[in-house]
């Protein structure tokens, strides 16, 4: 039996610092995540903890239990915390020595399962003086069943300093006596900036997971079943190689012929109406695009004219959504412009009940703007309305802020009616 180690991604703070540091898209095909840190902060004081959050999950679903000894003497202690946002790791703050970053690590168990998922965190601080330093061992619970996806680590004090780097990696428990033998590669497929590389794996290949390379542009990305997808510039031609990889090594890789990208606007997912279903409800949503939008026809079984329906992020109902809006009738006269505040979803355009005449659906479009950002909110932008053949048709321009900085991983889209059959929701990503 081995351990294959594979490093996932590393980033590193560059001039001007950074509060916060974002892993998106995380492999499932590993069996533990390990995260290594040699971070420093802005922050007053000689350590500086960081707090972590999963999948965007703010809600109170953490607690943790830590021992720490600091100073001269070898004091230990014990905290206790059932917090949302738990301190995992230590960094040196600048009340330390110049230039000395933190040694911490933080290791997470069967973080792909449906399980609660259990971290366990150690850092050490050192400012190369008698008092001042910092050794703790702790460990959080994440009491969530949901396969981690994003993590987020955030400073509790000023911001992470340049060059304090960040690296995460994929554990695998592995036993192999052979390399692995190539698999074929297959169709390819065009995804806004992003190619999704089918391939098919030889019988008995003996691969733990798979690495899709790019050429000219060389850059890998590794996952555990086809496809893979891997980034790409537009308009540029690109040969996509895959390789099966085990801990004894790699195969050698398929040539795919060259495939140019140009493609900006690529499809997530698709919901359908059922006739009863009163919710739409996206996951996973994939944080490789700059933003997001919906196109939707749809309409609701309930014995209304003007339906209501909204978009909720993250599953936050807390009352983060704040927006306004205008609408048009045919009437004279008939355009009004209003103010929502402090709710729980934001407004979509209406669409119609069954008051309104048969196969007349409506119709909409929604833009979320910097989705996966980590710094601002998040603004939706949606226009639509629906026709009643001259009776009672509207018009909307909807404007709404999500006060929460977390990247959404999660959408969701709720009426007040059943959606009917033939409604249709879509998910794109945009380049």
């Amino acid at each position: 039996m081995s351990i294959f180690m594979q490093p996932i991604y590393t980033q590193t703070i560059g001039a001007g610092g950074a509060a916060s540091v974002a892993f998106n898209n995380i492999p499932q095909g590993f069996t533990d995540l390990l995260v290594q840190v040699s971070g420093r902060t802005s922050g007053s004081g000689t350590f500086v903890s960081a707090n972590i959050v999963f999948n965007g999950n703010t809600n109170f679903l953490y607690s943790d239990l830590f021992n720490y000894a600091s100073g001269t003497g070898a004091v230990g202690a014990k905290i206790i915390n059932y917090a949302h946002t738990p301190a995992t790791i230590y960094l040196n703050g600048a009340g330390t020595t110049s230039n000395t970053f933190s040694n911490s690590e933080m290791y997470i168990a069967n973080y792909s399962k449906g399980n609660f998922k259990t971290i366990l965190g150690n850092s050490t601080v050192e400012t190369n003086a008698a008092s001042g330093n910092l050794i703790t061992q702790g460990t959080v619970s994440f009491r969530s069943n949901t396969p981690i996806t994003s993590m987020t680590l955030t400073s509790n004090d000023g911001n992470f300093v340049q060059y304090s780097t960040f690296t995460i990696y994929g554990i695998s428990n592995v036993f192999n006596t052979s390399t692995p033998i190539a698999p074929t590669i297959g169709s390819i497929t065009d995804q806004a900036e992003f190619a999704s590389v089918a391939f098919t794996p030889a019988s008995n290949d003996r691969a733990d997971l798979y690495a899709l390379t790019t050429t000219p542009t060389t850059s890998t990305t590794y996952g555990q079943k086809s496809p893979i997808v891997g980034p790409a510039t537009l308009g540029t031609s690109y040969a996509y190689q895959v390789a099966a990889v085990n801990s004894l090594g790699s195969s050698p890789s398929s040539l795919s012929s060259a495939v140019t990208i140009a493609n900006s606007y690529a499809s997530i997912a698709t919901a359908s109406g059922d006739g009863t279903a009163t919710a739409v409800l996206f996951t996973n949503i994939p944080q490789n695009y700059k933003n997001l939008q919906i196109r939707y026809q749809a309409r609701t079984i309930r014995s209304q004219t003007g339906e209501g329906w909204y978009i909720r992020f993250n599953t936050d109902t807390a009352s983060n959504y704040y927006g306004h809006y205008t609408y048009a009738t045919e009437s004279a006269g008939g355009t009004s412009f209003g103010t929502n505040g402090a709710g729980t979803t934001a407004d979509l355009p209406s669409i119609p009940g069954s008051l309104v005449a048969a196969n007349m659906p409506g119709v909409g479009i929604v833009d979320i703007n910097n989705y996966s950002a980590t710094t601002q909110f998040k603004t939706v932008k949606s226009i639509g309305g629906f026709n009643n053949n001259g009776s009672t048709s509207y018009t909307y321009f909807n404007m709404y802020t999500w006060q929460n900085y977390s990247p959404v991983t999660t959408l969701q889209v709720l009426s007040n009616g059943g959606l009917v059959t033939g409604s249709r929701i879509e998910l794109f990503g945009i380049s």
